[in-house]
Formats: C-alpha cells, sequence, structure tokens
C-alpha cells in the first residue's frame, strides 16, 4: 500500500494544515508534471491520488486506519453522533424531490405555476437547512482536532467513527448542492 502521506512529505497523522498541503502539492506537481524536464507518469499518478485522498478528512483517516492498524477493517454501519439534528435536512430534500416531480408532470400554465410556489418553497427548506448542516461540520472539524491532538494515543475505533462522520456529512452536501441546482434550473 503506498502511503500517501510520504509522497506529500507529512507525517501519518488526522489533521493536516490545508495550505501546507496545498502548497506541497503544487510543488511537487510542477516537479513531476509529465511535461516537466523530470516528469514521471508514475510518481505524478501516485501524487494525484495521495493529494486526493489527503485532502478530504474521511478518506484521510480510512488511509491512516489502514496505515496504523492494518488488521482492522472500517466499518460502515450506524449514524455518526452528529447526524440527530440533520433529519430536517432530510425533509427539505425530500420536498425538494417531490417538488420537482410536481414541476415535471405540469402540463398546464396552472400547474407549472403552483409547482413553481412549491419549488420556490423547496429551495428555502434547502437554504434553512444549511445552518445544522454547517454546525454539524463544524462540530466533526474540532473533533478532528481533538483526535490529531491526542495522536497516536487514539484508536481503531475512533478513527473509523469520525471518519464515517465525515463521510456522513459529504453525502448530505452532495446532495444538497444536487438539489439546489436542480430547483435552480428547473
Amino acid at each position: 500500500m503506498t502511503d500517501h502521506f510520504a509522497v506529500l512529505g507529512f507525517p501519518q497523522r488526522p489533521g493536516l494544515d490545508p495550505a501546507a498541503l496545498k502548497q506541497a502539492y503544487l510543488d511537487l506537481a510542477a516537479r513531476l508534471h509529465p511535461d516537466s524536464a523530470q516528469g514521471d507518469d508514475t510518481r505524478f499518478s501516485e501524487l494525484q491520488e495521495a493529494h486526493r485522498v489527503l485532502t478530504q478528512p474521511a478518506l484521510r483517516l480510512r488511509h491512516l486506519l489502514a496505515l496504523s492498524f492494518p488488521d482492522v477493517v472500517a466499518s460502515e454501519g450506524g449514524l455518526p453522533k452528529n447526524s440527530a439534528h440533520l433529519f430536517d435536512l432530510g425533509a427539505a430534500l425530500q420536498r425538494a424531490k417531490n417538488a420537482l416531480a410536481q414541476r415535471a408532470k405540469a402540463t398546464t400554465a396552472l400547474g407549472r405555476a403552483v409547482a413553481a410556489q412549491e419549488l420556490a418553497a423547496a429551495s428555502q427548506a434547502l437554504r434553512a437547512a444549511h445552518a445544522p448542516l454547517a454546525a454539524a461540520e463544524s462540530a466533526t472539524l474540532q473533533e478532528l482536532a481533538a483526535l490529531d491532538k491526542r495522536w497516536p494515543a487514539v484508536s481503531a475505533e475512533e478513527l473509523t467513527a469520525l471518519a464515517r462522520e465525515f463521510t456522513f456529512l459529504n453525502r448530505w452536501k452532495g446532495e444538497v448542492a444536487e438539489y439546489e441546482f436542480q430547483l435552480a434550473n428547473s
């Protein structure tokens, strides 16, 4: 297994400075790019993958788990602890889905007008759901910082749980972005 931390010259730990990570990536990418004098396709591909993994907390934590606890298999089950206040977001997403379906079925001017009102209400509900999503992300980032301070005295279960929280949040953020796009363009 490739140590993505080593590829970018960082110590194995849960938290990384995004600005330092970006700078290290840019420096190495300029040197290793296939079009440069020192270009190397294989090392450049490794660099790309290392950057992709290390910039995403969920992937970084899963990679760290694989490196630090090779005998542990990360589980995907269960809800993360910062999810309880996100259930309103699920309702907002369902409202957006229903509004888009209503708009697709509308064939008359009156039907499209009613659907437009529901699309606007669904958009408003999604905007209101940003606050709990941001709060959950902030809490999870604080947990990452606390875990990083205790590194390496952490358990595989702690890494797995935090990775699950980031994965969960990324899925929610992706769905919100997708529905906001669809609502804005319908």
